[in-house]
């Protein structure tokens, strides 16, 4: 279900008033009457394992009050609404359930919710534990980029085959592999943009495109005299930064 302040009649009067008329203490209170309608019903159906609810609770609650008062922002209650509604369906997961809390916790925080809309909410509930994770990775890597790469034959009139997967090499040359699914469904998200036409040019990243070849170069079982490296990087894209530095931070 969507809320917005004009589908609120359920809500006792005195939540109603929490939610539109706060003072930093009303923003708590209201928060956690949210919790008591829009997450406890589908806690009493077991998705949930024991505690997560209460852990998700207290993770807001204590950001909530490292905020100053001069900074609390009741403009985008409504959107802390959609929020905590859109999280219901990743709290089981450690890494999304602190990305949530976050999330509602910088949306009424004047200095951090500027840029904030409901896309991100929409966004940080259609990706999984091994997709947070992976942004995670690629937030923490030099210039929020990694460089990959793929092996490819010529064959002639301009023709090439490609035979082998795409990989990643993280910062400390870890190689990162079947990575192609999750990389196509987070460049529709939004949130990454893949490139293989060009490469990070850097001489920084010289050794690392050899070591993705060496890599890619061991699990091939047909002649490699004319394989080459195809070069090509994985990038955050503004929208990614901006989302990121909100859930990671």
């Amino acid at each position: 279900m969507d809320l917005d302040p004009n589908q609120m009649n359920f809500l006792p009067e005195s939540t109603i008033e929490n939610l539109l008329n706060p003072t930093a203490n009303e923003i708590g209170q209201g928060i956690g009457n949210l919790f008591k309608v829009v997450l406890l019903p589908f806690n009493k159906a077991g998705i949930w394992a024991d505690g997560v609810l209460e852990n998700y609770r207290n993770s807001i609650q204590e950001k909530l009050k490292g905020i100053p008062e001069d900074n609390l922002d009741k403009s985008k209650l409504p959107l802390v609404l959609r929020e905590m509604e859109e999280s219901r369906y990743q709290i089981n997961d450690d890494t999304l359930r602190e990305m949530f809390a976050k999330l509602i916790v910088a949306s009424v925080n004047k200095t951090k919710n500027s840029d904030i809309t409901p896309q991100y909410s929409l966004v940080l509930s259609q990706i999984g534990p091994n997709e947070a994770k992976f942004l995670m990775t690629l937030y923490n890597s030099r210039g929020y980029q990694l460089p990959s790469g793929e092996l490819y034959k010529e064959l002639g009139n301009s023709a090439t085959q490609t035979v082998s997967k795409l990989i990643l090499l993280k910062d400390n040359h870890q190689v990162l592999i079947n990575v192609e699914k999750m990389i196509d469904a987070l460049v529709a998200l939004g949130l990454l943009k893949l490139s293989m036409d060009e490469w990070l040019s850097s001489n920084v990243y010289e050794n690392s495109y050899l070591k993705i070849k060496e890599y890619l170069l061991q699990g091939i079982d047909i002649p490699t005299d004319n394989l080459k490296l195809r070069q090509g990087y994985v990038r955050l894209t503004a929208f990614g930064e901006s989302l990121l530095s909100i859930v990671l931070e």
